[in-house]
């Protein structure tokens, strides 16, 4: 992960971590969702994404799913739903 950068958005589930990663601020808006296992310290590319909007959000749904909001406005919604096995 030497000479990445990460945006704002950080998620903790039971059972990692989820980070917004650039590759660098050049790369804007152009980014990867990340995901970090507790157990095992692997590093996987869940999705990546050219969305603007900077403040994601999330929403757990259970415990096998969680809805990433990449962008939110009055006319559509961009959500990224990421199931866990």
């Amino acid at each position: 992960m030497r000479g990445k950068c990460f945006g704002n958005f950080i998620v903790k589930t039971a059972n990692g971590i989820f980070l917004r990663q650039f590759n660098s601020p050049k790369d804007w808006p152009n980014s990867k969702l990340l995901f970090i296992s507790f157990d095992k310290y692997q590093m996987e590319i869940v999705a990546k994404s050219n969305s603007s909007w900077v403040d994601w959000t999330y929403n757990f749904i259970d415990d096998k799913q969680i809805d990433i909001i990449t962008e939110h406005s009055k006319d559509y919604t961009k959500v990224l739903q990421i199931r866990k096995s």
